[in-house]
């Protein structure tokens, strides 16, 4: 369910900044109907746990320029109810601002910052099986500068805050804090090729990890990780472009020992754009924990320090039936290596998910918009209480008016 407003989400942010591009300003309103067929994402024997899902939504935004300052602000606030399991009902929020600022011809950078509140997803596949309502909140802020040296290099660099929580205690050992830092030299081949070398630094804790035997008192893990970043972006024709990411990782905990790692990640991404009206893109990844690279947007979803390593692929195609008139169709698979050490004992397991969806995007004016999708997710793996398999679709609309 959680994979299906998330998609409608990003179509509804996509129409608000193409209509928000040149508008001071914009403010409107979205309804959305959703039917899921596992809402708590359960294995083949479990009862029926289907819903219709009703979801309500306020946006709004705010940006002005000032030479060549830009800030702007984008938040909205929905109301979220289930017709059959009515406790689960919730308010959440996403909020988001940013400040574009130069200084000079060579001196540049960005300083972001939000916050986000919805429903964790369920039985993600690294803590025990419960159907309770579970609050996640994310924070997170990030300052970055851009120094042009002489001829075509330059320095850059950013600071990352992070931090998450949940409502029950179940998922207290999931809370974390995390501060990261990235410095890197750029080299400007060329106006296709643009090159990368970076060192980051990154420092997470989860003050509940575990529980101290016999006492109330939490056991605190500290994860150290560092990174040697290689990347590329290159565009080598206005119908290609490719983001190269290599990495050497190494990840250190001081409880959760059985969740250290050393080795390679990274990521490649590829955009084709054959025709006029069809987009292909392609993302391929490796990592390991919780990587403030990583971010599908702005705020990333659940995973843990229990993720000892992930791989992961999607694939995506947009054809752009008409001015007005789209369609979209995805498919994805992510394999998990995840641990868990509980006190003396030490548990693996491996899975893996498949998602596709399909939908289609209908803007029948400048301001309003409606969109209709069918989506459908399966995770195979060992039958254990962390990750239990199960096969979940959803279906629904929705319906989107801006003002500017």
């Amino acid at each position: 369910m959680r994979r299906f407003l998330g998609c409608s989400l990003l179509l509804f942010g996509s129409l608000a900044q193409a209509q928000s591009a040149d508008a001071p300003w914009y403010v409107g309103a979205s309804l959305g109907l959703t039917r899921v067929s596992n809402l708590y994402r359960l294995g083949g024997d479990a009862a029926a746990n289907d819903d219709t899902v009703r979801s309500a939504t306020l946006l709004a935004g705010v940006q002005a320029r000032l030479g060549r300052q830009r800030w702007k602000l984008d938040a909205n606030l929905s109301q979220n109810k289930y017709q059959r399991n009515s406790q689960l009902g919730y308010n959440g929020h996403s909020v988001s601002a940013s400040w574009d600022w130069a200084s000079g011809s060579r001196l540049s950078g960005q300083l972001l910052a939000g916050s986000e509140r919805t429903l964790a997803p369920f039985n993600p596949g690294n803590v025990a099986i419960s159907t309770e309502k579970n609050i996640e909140r994310n924070d997170r802020a990030r300052a970055y500068a851009r120094y042009g040296l002489y001829g075509l290099w330059a320095v850059d660099g950013g600071l990352t805050l992070n931090r998450r929580d949940f409502s029950i205690a179940l998922y207290d050992r999931f809370e974390y804090t995390q501060r990261s830092a990235d410095l890197g030299l750029r080299y400007q081949a060329s106006a296709e090729l643009s090159l990368r070398a970076a060192t980051r630094q990154s420092r997470a804790t989860y003050p509940r990890f575990g529980r101290v035997f016999g006492s109330t008192d939490f056991v605190e893990d500290r994860v150290r990780r560092k990174d040697l970043d290689l990347s590329a972006d290159w565009t080598p024709s206005s119908a290609h472009q490719f983001a190269l990411r290599l990495s050497r990782s190494t990840a250190l905990h001081s409880v959760a020992s059985a969740a250290d790692y050393e080795g390679s990640s990274g990521s490649l991404n590829w955009s084709w754009v054959p025709t006029a009206k069809l987009l292909l893109q392609t993302r391929l990844w490796r990592d390991i924990g919780d990587d403030t690279r990583e971010f599908a947007s702005f705020f990333g979803t659940i995973n843990s320090s229990n993720n000892r390593r992930y791989d992961g692929l999607r694939m995506q195609v947009v054809y752009q039936v008409s001015a007005k008139v789209s369609v979209q169709a995805s498919v994805s698979e992510i394999r998990r290596d995840f641990v868990d050490e509980i006190g003396l004992q030490i548990r693996g397991n491996q899975d893996r998910t498949r998602a596709a969806s399909l939908s289609a995007r209908w803007a029948f004016d400048r301001n309003g918009m409606v969109s209709c999708q069918v989506a459908a997710d399966r995770r195979t793996g060992s039958a254990n209480e962390f990750s239990p398999p199960y096969r979940a679709h959803s279906s629904g609309c929705s319906l989107q008016y801006l003002l500017n």
